[in-house]
């Protein structure tokens, strides 16, 4: 199966992903899209693939509508508005399939999916869909682990046929030992860890087992045994898979059956970075040990101090003879009065009690037994051998307890995978849904009538970039009607015309009608809602969008536009042709002739139909009547020269120009020179 966007390198990195060319094909046929974000390939790549895999698996075409620069540019500013309200790439990528098509079957996939879209988004209040976005911005997919050798540890069998299963399957990762004989136990006591492994051959296990840090184990399963080769996937993700939790929860507002089972699994993870908890314990004491044995040896001597400086003790003659008589056997401890006997060993002991706790090993208080010395009465001192061996010990318990909590924590999330796997899907589509629905109320877009006939039209519609700058507040859109060609909307002064040309003073909203025109066409045919109250349109093969060019009026630029132009007539298929003012590229006594004569060649294209904005509206009289003609109307000028206009056209008429009501508002105004003014009036009548 070829895929556009798919080649040598990608194929490479898509095999590489996913094991195999089959996995590969697999996944995308089943629309997991996610994983192409992981292959570190462009993002312009990624919708290429992502396109072409979804067109053939809906079996429709996308087409190339989109003829001109600025008509591509008209689509970009749809898709990026459309885009930035998604938190995932995932969801920008999904969002991406919403390119024009001419399958009307697909169209309708895809209104449904907005439908869809819009419900979920309305059915949330805002506060609570804010929040649940704020999650979405945390996801991404879920990385896989490159898995890390494990160092200092062992897989011991003496079972040789689960020996050679071993090394074929862990090698890599750890190092594999088959025991074979007592002598072989030497060759084990260096290792940190020694993972034992039962089996119906386990003839050594007793001798094993007087080894330090020995784990028997009675599986095989990676989890069980090589806990380091799952949780870090878990680890690396855990920030997305939280992020996913949260968001089910908000949207779901319970903690039952998967659910529940998700959070578990979120505790888990969080668990593992938690110094306080399970084996931690056992890391922290080993750690700090020597520091908290040092300071707890200092405050029980001056407790032994404070104890006997206030405690009352006589000694009799017999007691100072046996103390005299012990000095040189040693035994002075042995020779002591039992009342201070006595308050040795409470300080003593509940010294050492209180090592373990501040070390966080109440429970195992019992390890702490001589730490300090009974050879040395005073300064009580550190007993460094039994040092030596409680450190040992927490060393061992430290590397016992982490394997044991990990080997639980891998687990639990083993079997948690395919849950969480199935969460990200579910929360990353959501996000492309949430996006998709977020913009259809946003912007308040409504869906489009497909019509047999030729036409474009719409009731109250309003161009995009205005309706988001009145959403924020900046400015108000005015809603506008229109129509051309056919339509099963009303429209006064209409009768079908394929062919019209917009006139009006400058910022009257000539440019802006046009690039409606665009928009609502474009986003149809998109599957998109439409920014208008109703319209229908045609299924067209070809948009043309011509912008205006007055930087240049070089002859250059002059014929390529005419080539461009030349290039329409004559084509097959559909086709809407929008012009701004394109006559301004060539010299004032020509344009009204040339854009007269590109009117009626587009008046004759049965598949055609065209919207052209100009200035040269009394030049332009005489043309067909096949031909409409409409203005967009300003009243006048305010103080400040600013139009006061109705954005809406008014059909079958010719707007004035900025000069024209500039020339009328002087004359009404200025008394002493309204001859003057007049005279030039005159010449625009």
């Amino acid at each position: 199966m070829e895929i556009k966007g798919v080649g040598e390198k990608v194929h490479k990195r898509l095999v590489e992903h996913f094991g195999s060319e089959e996995e590969a094909l697999r996944a995308l046929e089943n629309q997991e899209f996610h994983e192409l974000l992981l292959l570190s390939i462009p993002f312009h790549k990624a919708v290429v693939i992502v396109k072409d895999v979804y067109s053939k698996k809906k079996a429709f075409e996308y087409c190339d509508l989109l003829k001109t620069p600025e008509a591509r540019e008209i689509f970009s500013s749809i898709s990026s508005l459309l885009r930035e309200h998604a938190g995932t790439d995932y969801g920008r990528l999904k969002l991406s399939l919403f390119y024009p098509t001419k399958d009307e079957e697909e169209i309708k996939r895809r209104l449904q999916m907005v439908e869809k879209a819009v419900k979920l988004v309305s059915s949330l209040p805002r506060e609570r869909l804010a929040e649940i976005k704020a999650r979405f911005r945390e996801l991404k997919p879920l990385h896989k682990i490159k898995k890390s050798r494990i160092t200092g540890s062992v897989l011991v069998t003496e079972d040789q046929g689960l020996y050679e299963d071993l090394r074929t399957q862990y090698s890599d990762l750890v190092e594999v030992f088959l025991l074979e004989s007592p002598n072989d136990l030497e060759f084990l006591r260096d290792y940190t860890l020694i993972r034992y492994i039962l089996s119906s051959k386990s003839d050594l296990l007793h001798l094993v087992e007087s080894l330090p840090r020995t784990i028997i184990l009675h599986s095989t399963e990676e989890e069980e045994i090589l806990s380091e080769a799952v949780l870090p996937f878990f680890i690396e993700n855990r920030g997305s898979i939280k992020a996913c939790y949260e968001a089910l929860e908000m949207l779901e507002g319970g903690g039952d059956g998967a659910l529940k089972d998700l959070g578990d699994a979120v505790r888990t993870i969080e668990s593992l970075r938690e110094p306080e908890k399970s084996y931690g314990r056992f890391a922290y004491a080993f750690k700090n040990l020597r520091q908290v044995a040092k300071k707890c040896a200092e405050e029980a001597n001056k407790d032994l101090v404070k104890r006997v400086e206030e405690g009352e003790y006589s000694l009799a003659g017999r007691d100072v003879l046996k103390i005299l008589s012990t000095l040189r056997e040693g035994d002075v401890y042995g020779s002591l009065p039992s009342e201070i006997t006595g308050v040795i060993a409470d300080v003593l002991k509940e010294w050492e009690g209180e090592c373990a706790r501040r070390l966080r090993l109440e429970d195992e208080g019992l390890a702490f037994s001589g730490l300090f010395s009974r050879a040395e009465l005073y300064p009580i001192s550190i007993d460094e051998k039994a040092l030596g061996s409680l450190d040992n010990f927490l060393e061992e318990e430290a590397v016992k307890a982490e394997f044991r909590e990990n080997q639980k924590a891998a687990a639990l999330l083993k079997t948690r995978e395919g849950l969480i796997r199935d969460s990200i899907a579910r929360i990353l589509e959501l996000d492309f849904l949430f996006a998709l629905g977020e913009f259809t109320v946003k912007y308040g877009g409504r869906p489009a009538g497909i019509t047999r006939g030729l036409g474009t039209a719409f009731k109250g519609g309003k161009h995009l970039l205005l309706r988001k700058g009145e959403i924020g507040g900046e400015t108000k859109a005015q809603p506008v009607d229109y129509v051309l060609g056919e339509s099963s909307l009303d429209f006064k002064g209409a009768k079908g015309e394929r062919v019209t040309v917009l006139t009006g003073a400058n910022s009257g909203g000539k440019t802006t009608l046009l690039e409606t025109i665009a928009q609502v066409q474009i986003m149809a045919q998109s599957g998109l809602h439409v920014l208008a109250d109703k319209a229908v349109v045609s299924i067209l093969d070809e948009v043309y969008y011509y912008g205006r060019r007055r930087s240049d009026t070089s002859a250059g630029t002059f014929e390529a536009l005419l080539r461009s132009l030349a290039g329409i007539h004559g084509r097959m298929g559909r086709r809407l042709v929008l012009a701004d003012e394109i006559e301004a590229i060539t010299e004032p006594g020509a344009a009204a002739k040339i854009l007269a004569a590109l009117l009626e060649v587009f008046g004759k294209e049965k598949s055609c139909i065209a919207g052209v904005a100009t200035h040269l509206g009394e030049d332009l009289r005489g043309l067909s009547t096949a031909i409409r003609v409409d203005g967009i109307e300003a009243s006048g000028l305010d103080e400040d020269l600013n139009l006061i206009v109705d954005r809406n056209p008014v059909m079958n008429k010719i707007a004035r120009s900025t000069p024209e009501l500039i020339v009328e508002r002087l004359s009404k105004s200025d008394e002493k020179r309204a001859d003057f003014y007049r005279t030039i009036l005159k010449k625009f009548k």
